[in-house]
C-alpha cells in the first residue's frame, strides 16, 4: 500500500465547528476504517510528512488552448484535488451558484494509459436565452493522472461535450488541470482550453462560438478562483479538524496512484450552513457568471442557424439552376448538330434532284430551275 503525505501538520491546531469531508467515492477497505475508528486521536501521531518541499512543475510537453488559470492556493495538494475532483458539499454549492444541477460523478476507473485514471461527469446547465433550449446537457470526460512520486501533483484532462443545442456536435471544449505542489501547504493550479472542432461551420458562425466560448470560459474560471481564494483558509482549517479526528489518505492501488480519501466512521459531512454561508459571501463580492453558463451566445446561434439553412437552401437552388443551364446548352449543341445533320442530308438530295433534271430532261425551262433553287435556300436559312 502506498501511502501519499499526510494533512496534519499543515495548518496550526484551533477549535473547530463539527464539520468534516465528504464520503470518498473510492473503495474503501474495511480494516482501513476500523482502524481509523479505533485508533482515535493517536492517528495524529503517526502521520508522515513528504521531506521534499522543492516546488513541482508539470511534465506537460505543450499545453493548447488559452490560459484560463494560473494561481497559487494554501491548499496541498491532495486538499485541492479532493475540492475540484471529488464529489463535495463545496463543489456542489459552487456548481450550482453557476447554474449547474443534476450533477452525476462516476467513480474513477483504470485508463488506458498506464498510471491514469478515467471517469465520467455529467450535469445540466441553465440557459438564460429568451427563447431556443432552456438548457443544454454536458458529458465531461476526465482523465488524471499523477506527476512523479505522492503528493507532487497531478495532470487532468476534461473533454466536454454539449448536446440539445445548434452545432453541439460540431465541436467539444478540451481543458486541462496542472495541479503541482509549490510547498507542503501550497500548491498551484493551471488551466489551459479551447476548442477543438470536429466538424467545419460556417464561417460566421464559427467566430461567434469561438468568442462566446472563450468568454464563457475566461468568466467560469474567474469565478472559481474567486471561490477558491476566498475560501481556501476556511477550507483547509475544515480538513486539518478532521484529519486530528482520525482523516487518512491513502492509495489502494499503487498502479493508478490516486489519493483515495478514508476517513473513521464517527466524522460528520460538512455543514451545509458553513459552505452554504461562506461560498454566496464570495459569490456576493463576484458579478453573475452569465457567460459561463451558457458556453455561447445561443441567441446569436439561433439567428445564425436560421440564415445558414437559408443560405444552404439558396445555394441549392443556384446547384439546380446551373444544372440546368450546363443540360440545355449540351441539349441546344446535340439538337443543333442533329438539324444540321438533317438539313445537310435534304441539301444533298436537292442537289441530287437539280443534277437529275438537267442531266434527264435539259429542256426545262429557267423558272423550273430558280424554283428549286430557291427550295434549297430555304432549306439552308433554317439550318442556320
Amino acid at each position: 500500500m502506498f501511502i501519499l503525505p499526510q494533512l496534519a501538520h499543515l495548518i496550526t491546531k484551533r477549535p473547530m465547528p463539527e464539520v468534516g469531508l465528504p464520503d470518498s467515492e473510492y473503495p474503501i477497505h474495511g480494516d482501513t476504517a476500523s482502524e481509523a475508528s479505533g485508533s482515535g486521536s493517536s492517528t495524529t501521531s503517526s502521520v508522515h510528512i513528504s521531506e521534499n518541499e522543492e516546488p513541482v512543475t508539470c511534465p506537460c510537453v505543450e499545453h493548447k488552448g488559452r490560459p484560463l488559470l494560473d494561481e497559487e492556493y494554501p491548499l496541498a495538494v491532495e486538499q485541492m484535488f479532493v475540492l475540484l475532483f471529488t464529489e463535495n458539499p463545496w463543489l456542489k454549492t459552487f456548481s450550482e451558484s453557476v447554474r449547474r444541477s443534476e450533477m452525476v460523478y462516476e467513480p474513477w476507473r483504470k485508463g488506458d494509459e498506464p498510471g491514469a485514471r478515467i471517469r465520467n461527469y455529467s450535469y445540466r446547465m441553465e440557459l438564460t436565452q429568451s427563447f431556443g433550449p432552456k438548457f443544454t446537457n454536458i458529458t465531461e470526460i476526465q482523465i488524471c493522472t499523477e506527476i512523479g512520486t505522492s503528493g507532487e501533483g497531478y495532470v487532468i484532462s476534461k473533454e466536454a461535450c454539449n448536446s440539445g443545442i445548434p452545432y453541439a456536435d460540431s465541436f467539444s471544449v478540451n481543458c486541462t488541470y496542472c495541479l503541482t505542489r509549490v510547498s507542503p501547504n501550497s500548491c498551484r493550479l493551471r488551466v489551459h482550453g479551447g476548442m477543438v472542432y470536429k466538424k467545419s461551420i460556417f464561417m460566421g458562425i464559427k467566430g461567434i462560438i469561438e468568442r462566446s466560448t472563450t468568454n464563457g470560459l475566461e468568466e467560469y474560471y474567474k469565478a472559481l478562483n474567486s471561490a477558491l481564494s476566498s475560501e481556501t483558509d476556511n477550507l483547509s482549517q475544515v480538513i486539518q479538524q478532521r484529519v486530528e479526528d482520525g482523516f487518512e489518505t491513502e492509495i489502494y492501488d499503487a498502479d493508478s496512484r490516486i489519493a483515495t480519501l478514508t476517513h473513521a466512521n464517527h466524522v460528520q459531512p460538512i455543514s451545509n450552513h458553513f459552505v452554504n454561508n461562506s461560498l454566496s459571501t464570495t459569490l456576493d463580492k463576484t458579478s453573475p457568471v452569465s457567460n459561463a453558463v451558457s458556453n455561447y451566445d445561443l441567441s446569436q446561434l439561433e439567428l445564425l442557424n436560421s440564415i445558414n439553412t437559408t443560405l444552404r437552401i439558396i445555394a441549392f437552388l443556384l446547384a439546380i439552376l446551373a444544372m440546368s443551364f450546363i443540360f440545355s446548352l449540351f441539349w441546344r449543341s446535340s439538337n443543333v448538330t442533329e438539324r444540321n445533320l438533317y438539313c445537310g442530308k435534304d441539301f444533298e438530295q436537292l442537289q441530287e434532284s437539280l443534277v437529275n433534271l438537267v442531266r434527264h430532261d435539259p429542256s426545262h425551262n429557267f423558272n423550273e430551275i430558280k424554283s428549286l433553287l430557291h427550295s434549297i435556300h430555304e432549306k439552308l436559312y433554317r439550318s442556320q
